[in-house]
């Protein structure tokens, strides 16, 4: 049986679980020593990611659905400037996996003084945003995935049904907790998704954004309906897929999912509280 898309393997599940036990209970040096051993390397990057401007000495922790293309090509292209074409043709994720690495090893106690930042978004639209991408694009794309007819199946309620009451050592990255991506980090800046300028004018304290905005390759985007009224949770990817622009995230919501993602995101929520009210 195949698994569905916002699910990892047993094997990545229990490698997670492990990571997440050691994250939450030790100090990010007992961390950077276990990466040291090749067993254990893999295991912590599929957890956490980085991208690390040595230009600038930036460091940034990604969180996927969250403006992480823009903000790994930004960094990423400064320390490649001659790889436009290329990070356009590949997509930034793939072309920085092939070129760069990720410096784990390099994530300091305190960052003091250096650029460290993230930028977190609304549970609510962002796990839309997941489903969407992972769920309806696809069929829409018309990708041959062996598993193709199940995943058409999957209404975005049967989608919080099911993470509702998953761990997040269970889940694929796009649908965690966005906390955990930056869990023991005391990060000089966390962003939000709605309020992007603010961050760009963070960065501008150490490069001047606006120069390299105009050679990030522009990410496909999400097209979405402002007139759509009517609630949608309960359609299918399939049926979802038949609609070149799509809902946008309110109508996916009823009050029981809402009531489910806000427990199962609690600490998202209260995290993304307390930046807003910074």
């Amino acid at each position: 049986m195949v698994k569905p898309r916002f699910k990892v393997s047993l094997g990545t599940r229990i490698a997670l679980a492990f990571v997440y036990f050691i994250q939450r209970r030790c100090p990010v040096c007992l961390e950077k020593a276990l990466i040291k051993i090749p067993l254990l390397k893999g295991l912590f990057y599929r957890a956490r990611d980085l991208v690390y401007c040595h230009r600038h000495n930036v460091f940034y922790f990604p969180i996927p659905k969250v403006a992480c293309s823009t903000f790994s090509s930004m960094l990423v292209i400064q320390d490649h400037p001659a790889s436009s074409k290329k990070i356009a043709q590949a997509g930034i994720h793939s072309f920085r996996q092939a070129a760069t690495k990720r410096h784990l090893n390099k994530i300091p106690s305190i960052f003091g003084r250096s650029a460290s930042f993230t930028v977190i978004r609304d549970p609510y639209t962002r796990l839309v945003s997941a489903y969407v991408d992972k769920l309806v694009k696809p069929i829409i794309a018309e990708k041959s995935w062996a598993d193709y007819e199940r995943i058409g199946k999957y209404s975005f309620e049967d989608l919080v049904a099911q993470i509702s009451k998953l761990p997040d050592s269970a889940l694929d990255k796009h649908f965690r907790s966005q906390y955990l991506f930056f869990i023991n980090l005391k990060l000089n800046h966390i962003g939000e998704f709605e309020s992007l300028p603010v961050t760009f004018s963070y960065l501008d304290n150490f490069f001047p954004t606006k120069d390299y905005v105009k050679s990030v390759p522009e990410p496909k985007r999400t097209q979405y309906q402002n007139n759509w009224l009517h609630y949608c949770g309960n359609l299918t990817a399939q049926d979802l897929a038949k609609h070149k622009i799509l809902p946008k995230a309110d109508c996916f919501y009823n009050e029981k999912t809402r009531k489910l993602v806000q427990q199962r995101f609690k600490q998202d929520f209260a995290l993304l509280k307390s930046v807003s009210s910074d």
